[in-house]
């Protein structure tokens, strides 16, 4: 029995030797991880984690120094983080905000795609001394080439050769033709590439041009779009994608009969002119525009007979001229016209009858109507109550009454003179009648000629 219990306590030595030594063991390896993450502990013990991950981003070509690019992306459940930057390649190719860790373009010729199509760099993000580096990519996306400065291709060879770069947008004014010489370009098509002019784009003086095919994608013209004096000129109709231009010009291309590639703009921001165009047979094209914020000048075009296009025509910011328009026969289209900015010259148009229109107009700086030999009524004036300066009917051989004028109050200066016909100055009582001064005056060499005094009186016609 002895040697029995002997043996058993032995064996109970020999084990609890053995698990000592485990658990001592045990107690090391905890206090191991124990100290290895004091760094993530917080004062109440809690593990501070910080998540990021290597990212990408996409930037156009050519940005503005301090240009925007994206954001890094990283989360902790508490304190703070920062940002810094570790490498980059380029040197100086990007900034970042050590608080928001908001990249922002440093050196801006480093974003030229022909010249690279990327930028890298490292990234260290910081919570206290938890430290996590991540890789950046910043992706650089072609833009359409861009010439910058004018443009002044004056043969078939400078047009070719230009087109040849496939540009995009102009930086600047495209002039194709001269003002003074006659040039031999007759083909526009290669440049098929251009879509933006940040100027103005003048096809001027070219003989043997008789399309614009080249011209189809453009879409924005910032200035003026000016075509002019070319004598073979018959189809612009490659402008039908043009939105928006500063000013239109439409001038001396005998062999055009239509307009109506411009049928996509609402708005001029400057003039309009369609002028001494002896072939064109209507406004058609014009019909959407709503405001031109300089003057319309529609002018010595001997085939129009109506400028009916123009009904959405709301506003016209400096001067009305219609003159030496041989076929016109009246100017309803302008019947929706609400404001105009510095007055209206109707003169010269041989077949004008009458203008039953512009009846929303109340003043007027300047209204001048002359020599418009079969001119019968301007009746058209129904609610104009102001002339702020000159009012002026000279000439016009058929005209008989000026009936339209009824509710005019207010005149700076009024001249009547040269009408065969004119017989009643009835309309006038109004204005007569708030002391209209005699020296601003002059009713002269019509049918009848009242005096001041006769219009007073109640004598205004035979």
């Amino acid at each position: 029995m002895k040697r029995n219990s002997s043996y058993l306590e032995e064996k109970i030595k020999t084990e609890t030797k053995k698990n000592t030594k485990y658990i001592l063991l045990f107690t090391l390896a905890l206090l191991f991880i124990s100290c290895g993450n004091d760094d993530n502990l917080d004062k109440t013990g809690e593990i501070v984690t910080l998540e990021t991950k290597d990212m990408s981003f996409n930037i156009n070509e050519n940005p503005f120094s301090g240009a925007f690019i994206g954001t890094i992306k990283a989360e902790t459940n508490q304190g703070s983080i920062s940002y810094s930057v570790i490498k980059q390649t380029p040197e100086n190719s990007f900034m970042i905000n050590s608080n928001t860790g908001e990249l922002t373009v440093d050196n801006t010729s480093v974003y030229d795609y022909e010249t690279a199509t990327k930028v890298t760099g490292i990234i260290e993000v910081s919570n206290g001394e938890i430290i996590k580096k991540i890789n950046i990519t910043i992706n650089i996306d072609n833009l359409e080439d861009v010439y910058t400065g004018d443009v002044h291709l004056k043969t078939q060879e400078e047009v070719n050769e230009f087109a040849s770069y496939k540009y995009n947008e102009v930086n600047g004014d495209l002039t194709i033709g001269d003002y003074k010489n006659n040039l031999e370009i007759k083909d526009l098509s290669l440049l098929i590439d251009l879509k933006t002019i940040r100027g103005s784009l003048f096809v001027f003086n070219n003989p043997d041009l008789k399309n614009l095919e080249g011209l189809n994608n453009i879409s924005t013209i910032y200035d003026i779009c000016g075509i002019g004096f070319n004598n073979s000129l018959a189809d612009i109709s490659s402008l039908k994608n043009l939105t928006k231009t500063g000013s239109l010009l439409v001038t001396n291309c005998p062999l055009l009969k239509t307009i109506d590639c411009f049928s996509k703009i609402n708005s001029i921001n400057g003039y309009l002119e369609i002028s001494r165009n002896p072939s064109l047979e209507s406004l058609n094209g014009l019909q959407s525009i709503n405001t031109v914020t300089g003057r319309v000048d529609i002018s010595i075009n001997n085939k129009l007979v109506n400028i009916s296009e123009l009904t959405n025509l709301k506003n016209i910011g400096d001067f009305l001229a219609l003159n030496h328009n041989n076929s016109l026969t009246d100017i309803k289209g302008l019947n929706n016209l609400e404001s105009i900015g510095r007055g209206v010259q109707i003169m010269n148009n041989e077949n004008l009858t009458d203008f039953n229109s512009l009846n929303k107009i109340t003043t007027l700086p300047i209204l001048e109507i002359r020599e418009n030999p079969n001119l019968q009524s301007i009746n058209g004036f129904s609610n104009l109550k102001k002339i702020e300066y000159y009012f002026i009917i000279y000439n016009n051989n058929s005209l008989t009454t000026i009936d339209g004028l009824g509710n005019l109050e207010s005149v700076e200066k009024l001249n009547i003179e040269d009408n065969i016909l004119l017989d009643n100055f009835c309309s006038l009582n109004k204005l007569v009648l708030n002391n209209f001064p005699s020296t601003n005056y002059l009713i002269r060499n019509n049918k009848f000629n009242p005096s001041l005094d006769d219009l007073k009186n109640g004598k205004c016609n035979i």
